[in-house]
């Protein structure tokens, strides 16, 4: 995502200050600013979702270290079987589906807070991606024209149709 916000910077940056030196409230001139504010809401979620990202990594590297924690101050934990278990303690197989994947791991420490960054990194990924195509498409638009603007709006519909096609082929 600091990639992504990156590259809106250095776009940002070959924008017109303001459109051949016309009036302040002409249509071109607000077309351009429209698009300078797209940019700029892209870069600040895109750097948003860049230090959710950040914490959802520290979360996980913790975790190990979390569960041993856990582990020696509460001796009938989950963890604490599975440290402690000359067996190597019996993980129940209903937390060893798919769906329970986050409810495994708090049993080793993961905090509510982790639902809570991973789901900001996501939402400001996605608004991010869509502040930086409605950008991209106020561009053209701006540059060459409302000819331009019908194949610009193609390049997101193909991008959701080509998911959408990935998903239903692979199941």
């Amino acid at each position: 995502m600091t990639l992504f916000a990156a590259v809106q910077i250095s776009l940002i940056q070959l924008l017109p200050s303001n459109n051949g030196g016309e009036g302040e409230n002409s249509a071109a001139n607000a077309l351009w600013r429209s698009t300078r504010w797209f940019m700029y809401a892209g870069i600040l979620f895109h750097l948003g979702g860049a230090s959710s990202s950040v914490a959802v990594v520290h979360m996980a590297v913790h975790l190990p270290q979390t569960g041993r924690e856990i582990a020696l101050n509460q001796p009938d934990s989950l963890a604490s079987r599975a440290f402690f278990d000359p067996g190597g303690g019996h993980i129940p197989l209903e937390l060893l589906r798919e769906s329970m994947e986050e409810s495994l791991l708090s049993h080793w420490g993961l905090g509510r807070s982790w639902r809570f960054s991973t789901w900001h990194m996501i939402l400001c990924f996605f608004l991010g991606l869509i502040s930086a195509f409605l950008s991209i498409i106020l561009w053209v638009w701006a540059s060459e024209g409302g000819g331009a603007i019908l194949g610009a709006s193609i390049i997101p519909v193909a991008l959701i149709a080509g998911s959408t096609a990935h998903r239903v082929l692979t199941g």
